[in-house]
């Protein structure tokens, strides 16, 4: 791996770190998932948070390529920042930010379960056209994950705000791990969409499968 050499102080490195470390452990865990949900070739979908808003012009195995390299690029600059924090008192600021920021994600995710879980009882009749299948394959069970994500950062983030040292150890090699192997995956998957029997990394057979399931019923 290439060395990234940040000269900050003891203060921002604290902040850079936290920040860089969390999304890392967070972008990676996506892109794994993603990457796993590409082998499947449409048969469940896990389409990844926040990046695909923010990025144009792209399909959906290039959102993993790019989120899957984010997650690197960030662990990189925790690592780089790591040695640079000198005062264990600079880390409750930054860290305990992180912890409400992943504790408000966790929060949202668990009322979309609670949503989704409505919408399908809501649905339980033949005539209502809902694909329960879908439903809870690819909605509901993409956003416990996330949601278990979610609050796993915040845990790790609130005993580093407390000063456990020894926990922002294990949570740097952590999310290091998680996205070398988020990355890795990605490629992996991909190289099989293009080259594997009748595979096709485009994206399209997973929109097709969507499109399939989607219950147009409910316009008409």
């Amino acid at each position: 791996m290439p060395k990234m050499k940040l000269k900050l102080g003891s203060e921002k490195a604290a902040a850079v770190n936290a920040f860089a470390l969390s999304f890392a452990a967070f972008f990676g865990v996506t892109a794994i998932f993603a990457a796993i949900a590409g082998f499947t070739k449409g048969d469940w979908l896990f389409q990844i948070p926040l990046i695909g808003i923010v990025l144009a012009n792209v399909g959906f195995i290039s959102t993993a390529i790019i989120t899957s390299m984010l997650s690197v690029a960030f662990a990189l600059i925790g690592l780089s920042t790591l040695k640079q924090i000198t005062d264990k008192k600079d880390l409750e600021k930054p860290w305990r930010c992180v912890a409400k920021v992943f504790l408000t994600l966790t929060v949202i995710y668990a009322i979309s379960l609670i949503a989704l879980a409505i919408y399908s009882l809501l649905g339980v009749g033949k005539k209502s056209g809902v694909s329960h299948k879908h439903l809870w394959l690819s909605n509901f069970l993409p956003n416990v994950i996330t949601a278990a994500t979610a609050f796993t950062i915040h845990w790790f983030a609130k005993q580093i705000a407390a000063g456990k040292a020894a926990i922002l150890k294990t949570f740097s090699l952590l999310a290091i791990a998680i996205a070398c192997i988020g990355f890795i995956l990605v490629i992996v998957q991909c190289l099989v969409g293009f080259y594997g029997k009748g595979g096709s990394s485009s994206g399209t057979d997973a929109l097709d499968k969507m499109l399939d399931n989607y219950p147009w019923d409910l316009f008409r």
